[in-house]
């Protein structure tokens, strides 16, 4: 079996398109008679851990360029990485990006030049952004609205509600007296 849950290996020989830019080929790469791949990416996949206070997230990509050095900023809720593109007019990528570490809406900037993900795709923990590019430029970051915050809002909340109820109960203890 050369394929998992819809997607499968990259072929450097596959010919075959991908007409809705999602990096996975719309027809099987055939290895030989009883062996094939369904669902050939169009890409290399490559994986990015980012630790956050003891939590480990996943960005995965899939990259006609060659990607490297994802950071991640927290206060400036965004993810970027360099992209290597060689010998090719156009590149796709797809970046897996967790919504626990990055909630959207999305703004993606490429070489410092705003420009709008071809697609984009939530399955409710992850979206999936779909970049189509024509550069041999070095760097897309990626914005989002929303970000791990710097002090948990449930702690923050329930802080907030127990001074709230400690108020209340002073209060009566005052006008009882």
């Amino acid at each position: 079996m050369f394929d998992f849950l819809g997607e499968g290996n990259y072929w450097d020989d596959y010919e075959g398109v991908d007409v809705n830019n999602d990096a996975v080929g719309d027809t099987a790469y055939v290895i030989d008679q009883v062996n094939m791949d369904n669902y050939p990416l169009i890409g290399f996949f490559k994986s990015f851990n980012i630790v956050w206070e003891g939590a480990t997230y996943t960005f995965d990509t899939i990259s006609s360029s060659t990607i490297t050095n994802l950071n991640f900023d927290q206060p400036k809720k965004s993810v970027a990485f360099e992209v290597l593109t060689e010998g090719v007019e156009t590149s796709l990528c797809r970046v897996t990006v967790p919504e626990a570490v990055l909630g959207g809406p999305y703004n993606v900037i490429v070489n410092g030049s705003q420009t709008v993900a071809s697609d984009e795709e939530s399955n409710g923990t992850h979206t999936f952004l779909f970049l189509n590019y024509s550069w041999t430029g070095n760097r897309i970051e990626i914005f989002g609205d929303t970000v791990i915050p710097e002090f948990p809002q449930a702690l923050f909340l329930t802080v907030l509600m127990m001074a709230t109820l400690l108020m209340v109960l002073l209060e009566r203890k005052r006008a009882q007296s």
